[in-house]
C-alpha cells in the first residue's frame, strides 16, 4: 500500500517519462506494487503528462496560440510587403503562393476552435480572397 505522498511521487515520475524499473528503486517499493497503483492512478498520471507537455509547447511557444499568432503576424507582413510590389514581377507570384499556404495553414489552425456557445469560428477566407483580387487590380 502507497501512502498519499507515494502515489503523488508516483504520478510526477510516470508523468516525466521514467520505467517502472527506475520508480521502483527510487522509491524502494516492488516494480508489481507501482503497476497495481499506477493502474488506479492512470488518469491522474494521464493528466500530470498533459501538463508536463503543455508547459514544454508553452516554453518553446509551439502552443496553437502562439502558431496563430505567428501566422497571422506572417500574413500582416506579406500582404504590406505585396502592396508596395509590382506585380508583373514574377517574384510576386512566389509572394502570393507564401501568403496563401500561410492563409491555408491559419484556416487549419483554426479549424474546430469554438465558442462556448457552440458557434465555430473560421477564418473567412473569401474576404481574404477577395482583398487579394482587389490589389491585384490596383
Amino acid at each position: 500500500m502507497l501512502t498519499v505522498e507515494q502515489k503523488e511521487r508516483l504520478i510526477a515520475y510516470r508523468a516525466e517519462g521514467l520505467s517502472y524499473y527506475k520508480i521502483s528503486k527510487i522509491m524502494n517499493v516492488s516494480k508489481p506494487t507501482l503497476l497495481s497503483h499506477a493502474n488506479e492512478l492512470r488518469k491522474e498520471i494521464g493528466n500530470a503528462q498533459f501538463l508536463r507537455y503543455q508547459a514544454i509547447l508553452e516554453k518553446y511557444r509551439l502552443t496553437k496560440e502562439a502558431k496563430i499568432t505567428f501566422l497571422c503576424q506572417e500574413i500582416d507582413k506579406l500582404k504590406k510587403v505585396a502592396e508596395k510590389r509590382n506585380y508583373k514581377q514574377m517574384s510576386s507570384v512566389d509572394l502570393f503562393n507564401l501568403l496563401k499556404n500561410y492563409e491555408k495553414e491559419l484556416a487549419g489552425e483554426l479549424k474546430g476552435v469554438e465558442f462556448n456557445t457552440g458557434e465555430k469560428i473560421t477564418l473567412d477566407m473569401q474576404l481574404l480572397e477577395q482583398e487579394k483580387t482587389i490589389k491585384l487590380e490596383e
